[in-house]
């Protein structure tokens, strides 16, 4: 083989008229792989060629215009475009050798349509994904409809090229930690890929205004544009996006160079707008007040603003006058936002669904039970982290209204919350179903045994992780009362001992996730929980118990039928050749994380 030149072998394969004879032969032969993945489609023998004309793939639509229908339907579309296939490459397994054989090995099986490459910071760039591997992915993979480019420093603007050129069908493609993809590799992708909907750019400092505007102009499918932490970005490119990408429905800003103008133009241009996320934008309050016009954002619902100083009680009260159909608002780490901004924005926002404050200090309990008040009707979750304005001694009074459709409650991390807080929530949210008390460290069992006084009946998830102060008694209370349990987290709980998870697993015979990591647990209490629950368990963390040990191993093994993921890090209890011989007799169905 070796004396025989490049051109005779791809005489010799390419008269294979088979594709899944010719994915064999390439199996078995590095050689001729690589040659087989450099061969356009059209190279190959026409019996397996579709006759189909690509024309319809890639029709432009006129810049500045909505996209028309779609018709181009799965019936019309040749055999290479079904793209029924997803492949992801980690770590050492991502390589051009293993892209070459992916190239070839799915095209004979409905064709690749999703692809994922993460390379990561521990690898040696050397040996991860260059163009080379890319390349092949472009020629061979037709049907390829989205990708995913992770930590891949070896892949440059030549191998977008080859995708643009190839992969005409592309809809998604996200960038992350890619230096070497600059404007010209999304100019091309511009040219070739004109049914871009989902575009997402993260820390690709290559990447600039000229390769977001060509998106911008000639992608006019775009629903989704992500762009994070990219330094040479910045308004040009987003009044280029708002006067084109006229079909926009989500987009993220993240610690980009954008000012005033530039998010005005958003309230102009893009009415489309159902998300948005800001996170460190450099922006006044006179911008953002400019998103809040009376005839701007009206169709939007979602809001995300972290770390936006610019955001003030002034511009929240006008964008709930202004947005109608907003049910979802987010803060994260807002300063300049107090009680009479949050009030002032339920007051006219009245469609508002899900509340998230995190990292607001200026936001008080009184502010946040003004808030309850007004939603009650109409909240569904809530979630409240690390802010240090609501305490437990700020409480004067017992609460006087209900939120009875509130059904997720999440307060994490809030070192003034306590047992008080949680006594009083028991009565406002009666009907809650998913309950997330992480790191509240100032709980204990009588604050949680008076929630589930009045409440607490309805829960299928329950997480207290990190409530370091609850005992058996706490967890004998959920028990006896949350028959409906499906999740437990109990990580760090390390008071919590055999005795009571035993008595959970026996009442809760729904439950098919329990985390009882680094809690102070035996053998008894897992061979009681997996006696139990087995048949029904999917997923067991053991992390960190170092007391148990072998000896439960049998009974996880014979119990647990429906397992699928088990974590057993830092369980010091446990020999290599048990867990060698667990390993093996319970097979690949169980993910397990070992020691």
């Amino acid at each position: 083989m070796d004396g025989i030149p490049d051109e005779i072998l791809v005489v010799i394969f390419g008269s294979i008229l088979s594709a899944r004879d010719r994915s064999s032969c390439a199996s078995v032969c590095r050689r001729w792989l690589m040659l087989l993945t450099h061969m356009p489609r059209q190279e190959l023998p026409r019996e397996v060629c579709s006759e189909d004309s690509d024309d319809a793939v890639n029709q432009p639509c006129r810049a500045g215009s909505a996209p028309q229908e779609e018709v181009w339907t799965l019936e019309k579309q040749p055999h290479w475009a079904l793209g029924d296939l997803s492949r992801c490459l980690e770590g050492k397994k991502a390589t051009d050798v293993r892209l070459a054989a992916i190239a070839v090995g799915t095209g004979a099986h409905g064709g690749l349509g999703k692809l994922v490459i993460r390379g990561g910071p521990g690898e040696r760039s050397a040996k991860g994904v260059t163009d080379i591997g890319l390349t092949t992915i472009g020629i061979c993979c037709n049907a390829l409809r989205g990708l995913t480019l992770w930590d891949c420093p070896n892949v440059g603007d030549s191998s977008l090229e080859s995708i643009a050129r190839g992969c005409r069908l592309l809809q998604s493609l996200d960038l992350l930690k890619c230096p070497n993809v600059s404007d010209a590799g999304l100019e091309a992708v511009s040219r070739g890929c004109l049914r871009l909907s989902n575009l997402s750019i993260e820390s690709c400092d290559g990447i600039g205004n000229a390769g977001i505007k060509a998106i911008a102009k000639s992608c006019c499918y775009l629903q989704t544009l992500s762009l994070s932490r990219c330094s040479n970005i910045n308004s040009h490119a987003i009044t280029s996006v708002s006067k084109h990408c006229v079909a926009l429905k989500k987009l993220k800003l993240e610690k980009i160079g954008i000012n005033d103008r530039g998010l005005a133009f958003l309230t102009h241009h893009c009415k489309s707008l159902t998300k948005l996320v800001f996170s460190g934008l450099d922006v006044t309050q006179e911008g953002f007040i400019s998103l809040a016009l009376p005839d701007g954002l009206k169709y939007l619902k979602v809001i995300v603003l972290n770390a936006c100083h610019g955001v003030t009680d002034q511009f929240l009260s006008s964008l709930g006058k202004s947005c109608s159909y907003l049910n979802r608002l987010l803060l994260i780490d807002c300063d300049n936002i107090t009680d009479q901004g949050l009030c002032a924005f339920v007051d006219g926002c009245q469609r508002l669904r899900g509340l998230h404050i995190e990292k607001c200090r200026s936001i008080t309990y009184a502010g946040l039970a003004s808030v309850l008040t007004t939603t009650a009707e109409t909240l569904k979750s809530l979630q409240v982290c690390k802010c240090s304005g609501i305490q437990d001694s700020s409480l004067t009074a017992s609460a006087s209204f209900k939120c009875s459709g509130l059904k997720s409650l999440v307060v994490n991390h809030s070192e003034g919350i306590g047992n008080r807080c949680l006594e009083m929530a028991g009565f406002v949210f009666p009907a809650v179903q998913h309950l997330d008390l992480c790191g509240i460290s100032k709980l204990s069992d009588t604050g949680l045994l008076a929630f589930l006084e009045t409440s607490g009946s309805s829960l299928v998830f329950l997480n207290l992780s990190d409530c370091v102060e609850l005992t058996d008694k706490a967890i004998v209370g959920v028990s006896r009362k949350c028959f409906e349990l499906q999740t437990v987290i109990l990580d760090g709980c390390v008071k919590v001992s055999d005795k009571s998870v035993g008595v959970l697993a026996s009442q809760c015979r729904s439950l098919q996730e329990l985390d009882v990591s680094n809690c102070s647990i035996t053998d008894d209490g897992i061979v009681a929980v997996v006696i139990s629950v087995g048949p029904t368990l999917k997923t067991l963390s053991l992390s960190g118990c170092s007391r148990v040990t072998d000896e439960s191993l049998p009974t996880i093994q014979k119990m647990c039928d429906s397992l699928t993921a088990l974590n057993l890090k830092n369980c010091s209890g446990f020999t290599a050749a048990a867990l060698e011989k667990f390993v093996s007799d319970l097979g690949t169905r169980c993910d397990i994380l070992m020691p």
